[in-house]
């Protein structure tokens, strides 16, 4: 739907990112999602476990999003700030890339010292970013990442502030924060 724009509909919408990047907000309606909760399959439906959540978000903000994801990117990979370990969410980087790593690193160490015992440790980190502290987020980003200026305002800005309601069964719930 935004390619069949034009060329002044592409400008325009242009102008309003480049006025939210330049500001470091966004508008209130960018910050709106409505959850619909989708059963997983072979669930039970009377228990909230069952169901995973999807947040309908504004088209709009998802493009900019994907603007300023490739900007943080670009600006991690250029400036060598992710560890070599870091495989999760980085472009040439995949699970399989990260178990051969680790399937060699054990076979590295029993060539050097053979053992019958290895030790491995295994985080579960599910709903990991459920739990995070916004605040933390931003001061690690700028402590650790180098990330400053109009990126940080702008980041936390779209953490903040964030409303939801929740759609099931066609009714939409009163809206949280």
């Amino acid at each position: 739907m935004i390619t069949n724009i034009g060329s002044c509909g592409k400008q325009k919408l242009l102008n309003i990112f480049n006025k939210s990047w330049s500001i470091g907000r966004l508008p209130k309606d960018w910050k709106r999602a409505t959850v619909i909760p989708i059963r997983k399959v072979n669930k039970p439906a009377g228990s909230p476990d069952s169901y995973h959540p999807v947040a309908l978000t504004n088209i709009i903000c998802k493009v900019l999003e994907k603007l300023v994801l490739n900007r943080i990117n670009f600006h991690l990979e250029s400036n060598n700030l992710l560890s070599a370990e870091q495989y999760g969410f980085r472009k040439g980087h995949c699970t399989q890339n990260q178990i051969l790593f680790f399937t060699q690193q054990v076979k590295d160490a029993q060539n050097k010292k053979p053992t019958n015992h290895t030790i491995a440790i295994l985080l579960d980190l599910t709903k990991a970013f459920d739990r995070v502290w916004r605040y933390k987020l931003i001061t690690k980003l700028y402590d650790r990442f180098a990330i400053d200026g109009k990126a940080l305002l702008w980041i936390y800005d779209f953490l903040r502030n964030r409303v939801f309601n929740v759609k099931y069964n066609g009714s939409l719930s009163s809206s949280f924060r």
